[in-house]
């Protein structure tokens, strides 16, 4: 039957449905690649540029499954088996993924704090893991990482900038330093001439809701601080959001609500919050790093300010207005202004009136003359202190504060913000 669905499967012109689908994880196990060289990626971008239905609101059945984001993956799970390591399973309907393995991951993940049971529900749905261009899978200590491609060698004798920012970010001195709050690289594969980069599962920074004017600061500050030392390192990031910040936790989330049928009603059950929200960030020593390079750039140490300049276009809504222009610009301060706007629109204009002196460091941040903006270490130094300046915890108001995809947010001036406050 297996070796039916796979022959069904690598026919072209055929819609790939998902009771084929489990076959043909069963048929690749037990397979070499055969016929699904005719359609794996030629190049980086050919790779990049495969569908995810979910994106787009559609079936998976309504593509050929070699448009899809998961055929590639389907077709390097040997490879990656041979390497130790064992691609989750990937669900072709809604772009989701679970463990092949039974059972929880191993207590010891790489020092992560976790719940006692580490659940091992589907990975995370985030643009991080479900852009096609990486999958999680779990190792032969029992550990769930990621696998993320990185670029193919034929279309760049480099690589790719990213490649070699990560291999500058994970030698040893440099993940001695303290400061180096990125994700580490636990190895690099090859597969012919594609480059894959192994890292540690962390949850995404936003997969629970901030809950106080705390937790925000220590966020930001641990942000800034990263940033400093992406900087100081003559890298700019260039994608600041918080899909790129993970924390030191893997395992099961508090809670946010139970499921409790309405009396009288013997079919349906509706969700009901929890009040107040359990606590998250404050039962543990969080630490937050940066992931993905895709659009970073990187600097020799000798080059002056005035060279280091880009004239990329691509970013996200929150990006600095001078990426949208016709003139070469410096991403390093366009670091500044988006890390401003990440603060400020997921949380920074929600605790205002706790940390009015927040408004003057977003100001600061985001000028509009790219040369009056301050520098990312003094906004990591004034972030800190505005952070230990804050009253002792029980004495701050509690938010859930969630994350939702971030559009620039206007930054008012003392005169409005202090006009809307009257209001209030």
């Amino acid at each position: 039957m297996a070796r039916n669905a796979y022959n069904m499967a690598v026919t072209a012109d055929i819609d790939f449905t998902p009771e084929v689908h489990i076959h043909v994880q069963m048929a690749l196990i037990t397979t070499n690649l055969g016929p699904f060289e005719k359609y794996f990626p030629k190049t980086f971008s050919d790779w990049k540029a495969l569908v995810d239905p979910c994106r787009k609101g559609q079936r998976a059945q309504d593509f050929q499954h070699h448009e899809c984001w998961w055929y590639p993956w389907f077709a390097l799970r040997p490879f990656f088996k041979s390497r130790g390591y064992t691609l989750f399973e990937l669900d072709v309907t809604d772009s989701n993924s679970r463990p092949c393995i039974p059972g929880p991951p191993s207590q010891d993940s790489f020092g992560l704090y976790g719940s006692e049971t580490r659940n091992a529900k589907a990975m995370p749905n985030t643009e991080f893991f479900h852009n096609g261009i990486a999958v999680a899978a779990r190792d032969e200590s029992n550990r769930d990482v990621v696998i993320k491609l990185l670029g193919k060698r034929s279309d760049s004798p480099d690589i790719s900038e990213e490649y070699q920012i990560l291999c500058l970010l994970n030698t040893e001195s440099a993940r001695e330093d303290q400061r180096n709050a990125t994700l580490p690289v636990l190895e690099f594969i090859d597969y012919e001439d594609w480059k894959f980069a192994v890292m540690p599962m962390w949850c995404g920074s936003a997969a629970y809701p901030l809950l106080t004017s705390e937790e925000c600061l220590n966020l930001a500050s641990q942000l800034l601080h990263a940033l400093a030392y992406l900087h100081e390192k003559n890298i700019a990031h260039r994608d600041i959001s918080p899909d790129n910040l993970v924390l030191n936790y893997h395992g099961h989330l508090p809670d946010l609500f139970f499921w409790s049928q309405p009396e009288g009603n013997g079919k349906f059950c509706v969700p009901i919050p929890f009040k107040p929200v359990p606590e998250f960030r404050s039962t543990f020593p969080v630490k937050y790093s940066l992931i993905d390079f895709g659009y970073s750039v990187h600097f020799p140490p000798d080059t002056p300010r005035s060279e280091r300049l880009i004239n990329d276009r691509r970013g996200r809504p929150t990006r600095a207005p001078e990426v949208d222009s016709d003139h070469l610009y410096d991403p390093f301060t366009t670091d500044v202004y988006q890390a401003a706007q990440m603060i400020f629109s997921w949380f920074g204009w929600r605790i205002l009136n706790e940390v009015p002196k927040l408004l003057d460091l977003m100001h600061d941040m985001t000028s509009a003359n790219p040369a009056d903006r301050i520098s990312v270490d003094s906004a990591a130094s004034r972030m800190k202190i505005l952070y230990d300046e804050l009253p002792p915890r029980e004495q701050l108001a509690r938010r859930e504060i969630d994350y939702s995809y971030l559009y620039p947010v206007p930054i008012p001036t003392h005169e409005q913000l202090a006009e809307a406050m009257s209001k209030v």
